[in-house]
């Protein structure tokens, strides 16, 4: 794709992003226009995945689980030999994917007032609405690398490649969503955040980054709303789901026919 076409496609979608945000605001105003007596939130157009949960088939149980037990292995082996050497195991981001526009991990200390605990309160919630759109990617790989294996080893010394990879099966949910990472479950990513590949724990899609960009200028009111802003561009405009959020508390407004 050259230049000029990268340009008018996101022209397009920063066009349909708009009428979302039009149609959140009218929506918004019929359901609750409470919320309007004082400001007007920041409306974030997000994403919006529909899959159906099942089951994960014993095909792709068994492909993950050979893919972890190499990388086990390897993680082992590396620090086998960093140990006989003398020198470190790699970091896990030097194999990890990391965006320009991450977030570090969250840390959970300071004052509600802060902006990094506000945006990850808020970051949560935004996924939660959207539904994890970018967790297809994780498909039967997690993002999982060798390099995050050797930090997980360096905290539970002295277990073998079975059992880590065990400790990684058994955090596979009953039902996962179809199409979808192997810890996609109804509740987000069901795979602890300590065992997380780096790209899940710190990649931010363009809606959140501009979530993040109004916290860091101070806004507090926000409407979430998932949509079909990243369908094709011939798809009419649609919200799905909406949900209110604030430094005290969120309000679904708006629930999509697969919310259960």
């Amino acid at each position: 794709m050259t230049d000029a076409h990268a340009s008018v496609k996101f022209e397009r979608r920063e066009a349909r992003r708009q009428v979302v945000n039009d149609m959140v605001i009218e929506q918004v105003a019929r359901i609750e226009p409470d919320l309007f007596s004082t400001s007007l939130p920041e409306v974030v157009v997000l994403p919006y995945l529909e899959q159906k949960l099942s089951s994960l088939s014993s095909q792709r149980r068994n492909k993950f689980r050979a893919t972890v037990l190499v990388m086990a292995t390897e993680a082992i082996a590396i620090i086998k030999r960093s140990k006989h050497n003398s020198t470190p195991a790699p970091e896990p981001d030097e194999m990890g994917v990391k965006s320009r526009d991450a977030v570090d991990t969250p840390n959970t200390g300071g004052s509600s007032g802060d902006k990094q605990p506000r945006f990850y309160r808020l970051n949560g919630l935004a996924c939660g609405t959207c539904g994890g759109m970018c967790c297809k990617l994780g498909c039967d790989h997690a993002f999982l690398n060798t390099s995050l294996l050797c930090r997980v080893l360096d905290e539970r010394p002295g277990l073998l490649a079975d059992a880590l990879t065990d400790a990684y099966m058994q955090k596979i949910p009953e039902e996962t969503y179809e199409n979808s990472c192997v810890y996609h479950g109804i509740h987000g990513c069901e795979l602890p955040r300590e065992m997380r590949a780096i790209t899940c724990n710190t990649y931010l899609c363009c809606s959140l980054q501009l979530l993040r960009n109004s916290v860091d200028k101070g806004e507090s009111h926000f409407l979430l709303a998932a949509s079909n802003v990243c369908d094709a561009e011939d798809a009419s405009p649609e919200v799905y789901r909406i949900r209110a959020a604030n430094d005290q508390e969120t309000i679904l407004l708006k629930s999509s026919p697969s919310d259960r």
